[in-house]
């Protein structure tokens, strides 16, 4: 189940408060991104972690999340060399543990206060930065929500999140972001010209990623060609 474009009336505005530096972000996110949020609390509800959101903890999330994005992931983890196994190791979570946490609650959570008791969803400074990523991108769709996608695109093309941690899992950014783009080209074709150009300004632009622009400027060239070449051959027939 992918994320529908109207959304607006199912979303909701939210406020994440970034721990160690006093920070705050207001945004509006869709039903799917908050499930995602709250998993990510429950994730980190049974380990030391003292916020509700963290970089690795909502990576996880994604792979233990219920929609259409979180099956491509998991595909995606399952082709790669992605240490995912580490990733568990290192915040002290048994993956049979985690699976039954996760299915004792109902999430979104009904009840915002079971999960957040003082009513504030806290976030670390790099959950912060890949979450204002993500609105950023939102925004620059001209979205009025920030969903999955977004949050997914964010950790894959911006580069100022925490990429040493990314490559001691081994995940490879490139190949991540072409596996993503065969996901949006399926799951939500409307977008892809978008994450295209954000594949193309993060790691360069190859000829297989031509925009739908793109092919009908070469398409309306190669029929004014041919049409040029058309009329020589009648000239020629004349002469």
């Amino acid at each position: 189940m992918a994320e529908k474009r109207s959304v607006r009336a199912q979303a909701q505005s939210i406020i994440i408060y970034g721990g160690e530096e006093g920070r705050s972000l207001e945004l509006t996110v869709t039903p799917e991104l908050l499930e995602l949020l709250d998993l990510t609390a429950v994730i980190n509800l049974w380990t030391s972690e003292r916020f509700h959101y963290s970089f690795s903890g909502m990576i996880i999330a994604f792979r233990y999340g219920r929609h259409g994005i979180s099956e491509w992931f998991r595909q995606y983890l399952a082709q790669q060399s992605v240490d995912f196994a580490a990733m568990l190791r290192y915040r002290g979570i048994l993956e049979d543990q985690l699976r039954e946490r996760i299915a004792s609650y109902e999430l979104p959570f009904t009840d915002p206060q079971s999960g957040y008791p003082d009513g504030r969803r806290s976030a670390t400074s790099s959950a912060l930065s890949w979450i204002g990523f993500a609105k950023s991108f939102a925004q620059e769709q001209r979205h009025e929500w920030t969903g999955l996608r977004h949050l997914m695109g964010a950790v894959i093309f911006a580069q100022d999140l925490p990429a040493e941690d990314l490559r001691r899992w081994r995940f490879e950014r490139r190949e991540w972001a072409s596996s993503y783009l065969d996901y949006v080209s399926r799951d939500l074709p409307q977008d892809l010209d978008f994450w295209r150009q954000v594949n193309g300004r993060t790691f360069g632009r190859v000829s297989s990623e031509l925009s739908r622009a793109d092919i009908d400027r070469f398409s309306e060239r190669a029929r004014f060609i041919l049409a040029r070449a058309d009329q020589a051959r009648k000239s020629a027939a004349f002469q």
